[in-house]
């Protein structure tokens, strides 16, 4: 698109421009085409669809079960009566389609990127930080266009967050295992077990690769800066799920209360419904139009049981004479933001409360686990900004050359 500015604003349509006419795919991150794939479904060319789904996306199967569908929230639909149920047809075609190995790797002669599934090798090497969505897009792109790509994951299976993150009930490992076995069929090596910056560290992979690209993920649990709430038998959210995604046991009590109100808080939740919890109740500072989990989250969550109490500031956790959670002390607030939109919750006088409870779970936010960079010669070089790393929007590069980031790490939290 070009802009003559030297003139007068004068913006010259061209197909990018046109492209983003069409709100749904434009709200996509990957412009995957919803519109086209409903068209082909409902015409009866299911594999079409199919193709149209899995273009763009190497993991089209995961996005038609999990994903927050953000071509739902921007669809135009909802200006007639109501919002077309995009990701519940794409999760059709995907299961029309297939999700064992053998469907995944028949899906990588349909991918738009770049390249083929059968490149000529162009000599240059590209280790990628993390087995996740992020690391595993980037090897697949890469691979495509005749690159070796080795893969360096902490943990013993592939998957990041959609391993150790997603609870079963909402998604099942083996469909995650089958999209990243067609990434290792097209020719990517997963090396497990090795964390960098304890095993390898980012000096030595400079030394043995061409580029590197860190899409590690946020796996620390934020903490939550109130009395009571630094001790070991406070849960943390992620570490949490990262334990029952393996089907492993985490003992907690009958009462729980989780701290937070989004996507992750709900799964820290609805988690510790089958974990064996009578009560659950969810404590946050928004309201419920102003809570980050989707819809459909606050809604299971309520019919499974959940409690959600609004608008309210956690003060202290309470404990009896043993040192024994007994309650969290809260506090109502009336608002969030001041007049310039800045965070400055407003309290209600006199509105505390205390909360009964056994346990305490913070699912508040996550953050980048910094080890990374242990006995790294150029870490000071490298830039991270509010805790995520500054990268060129469009190329992903990073303040060092031939460093590439991407997923969570770099955008942050999806």
């Amino acid at each position: 698109m070009k802009v003559y500015k030297d003139i007068y604003d004068v913006v010259i349509p061209d197909l990018d421009y046109y492209l983003r006419q069409i709100d749904c795919r434009d709200g996509c991150p990957v412009n995957t085409d919803p519109r086209g794939y409903m068209i082909a479904l409902h015409a009866g060319n299911l594999l079409e669809g199919y193709k149209i789904a899995r273009g763009p996306n190497p993991f089209a199967s995961i996005c038609g079960m999990i994903c927050g569908a953000p071509c739902e929230l921007t669809c135009r639909r909802d200006r007639v009566d109501k919002t077309l149920t995009i990701r519940a047809q794409k999760r059709y075609l995907d299961e029309w389609f297939g999700l064992d190995k053998e469907a995944h790797i028949k899906s990588l002669e349909m991918s738009y990127a770049r390249g083929s599934t059968h490149p000529t090798p162009n000599g240059l090497k590209v280790a990628c930080i993390g087995a996740g969505v992020a690391s595993l897009t980037a090897a697949h792109d890469l691979l495509r266009l005749g690159y070796a790509v080795d893969v360096y994951e902490m943990m013993r299976k592939p998957g990041g967050m959609l391993t150790y993150g997603v609870p079963s009930y909402r998604l099942k490992n083996d469909i995650a295992f089958n999209e990243i076995f067609a990434i290792e069929y097209l020719g990517a090596k997963i090396f497990y077990d090795m964390k960098v910056g304890r095993d390898i560290t980012l000096t030595e992979l400079q030394s043995k690769y061409d580029a590197v690209f860190i899409g590690i993920g946020l796996w620390k649990s934020r903490d939550l800066p109130i009395p009571g709430a630094d001790g070991p038998d406070i849960i943390r959210g992620i570490e949490y799920l990262r334990v029952r995604c393996m089907d492993e046991q985490w003992k907690i009590g009958e009462n729980v209360i989780v701290v937070g109100g989004g996507n992750v808080a709900f799964d820290v939740a609805r988690t510790s419904v089958r974990n064996g919890a009578k009560k659950v109740t969810m404590v946050c500072l928004e309201t419920r139009d102003e809570q980050t989990a989707d819809e459909f989250e606050i809604e299971d969550g309520t019919e499974e049981g959940i409690t959600i109490v609004n608008r309210v500031a956690p003060l202290s956790v309470e404990r009896d004479g043993m040192g024994k959670v007994t309650g969290l002390k809260m506090q109502r607030i009336s608002s969030l933001f001041d007049y310039t939109g800045k965070f400055s919750p407003q309290v209600v006088p006199d509105s505390q409360f205390v909360i009964p409870c056994d346990t305490i779970a913070l699912a508040i936010g996550q953050g980048m686990d910094t080890s990374l960079f242990n006995g790294w010669d150029k870490k000071d070089a490298f830039v991270v900004d509010r805790g995520i790393i500054k990268t060129e929007r469009g190329t992903c590069r990073t303040s060092l050359k031939n460093v590439y980031a991407g997923g969570d790490a770099a955008f942050g939290p999806a």
